[in-house]
């Protein structure tokens, strides 16, 4: 049986996840584990998370729909997805053995900027899902290989 330990950054409403990833025992025919080892609600407390040198997951879900600053706390001035992307790159100096899956709502399906960053991040697995089902598409996105 494969093992495997998730992080997810998620929006609080989607802490069911944690449960529902935890009851996942199969996909493709092969007996798996997965274990949610953490869960945070906004990418800057992910990012601190990682800095703790903590066990590496596996695998980091992040879902765009956790929380970000868009504006730089001294300037006031907007800053887009600037804090976020700086969130995103300190966690993958942090975890470098760890596969990064991106679940993003479908308007940034469209944002080239957007994902050409994440690309630079060496981030490569993008979903762009309407819905989100636990048990019969997730294991999917979080075993396929980069």
């Amino acid at each position: 049986m494969k093992h495997y330990n998730v992080h997810i950054v998620a929006a609080a409403n989607m802490k069911a996840m944690e449960q529902k990833l935890n009851e996942v025992k199969e996909y493709g025919g092969q007996e798996i584990s997965i274990k949610v080892t953490g869960f945070d609600y906004s990418f800057s407390s992910f990012a601190h998370w990682t800095g703790a040198k903590l066990q590496e997951p596996d695998i980091v879900l992040l879902l765009d729909n956790a929380s970000y600053t868009d504006t730089d706390l001294k300037t006031g001035k907007k800053i887009g997805y600037a804090q976020l992307l700086e969130d995103i790159k300190t966690a993958k100096l942090n975890l470098p053995n760890t596969k990064f899956i991106a679940v993003l709502s479908k308007p940034k399906e469209e944002n080239l900027d957007f994902l050409n960053e994440l690309i630079k991040l060496n981030i490569y697995n993008f979903y762009f899902p309407t819905t989100i089902r636990i048990k019969t598409y997730l294991p999917g996105f979080l075993l396929t290989k980069p």
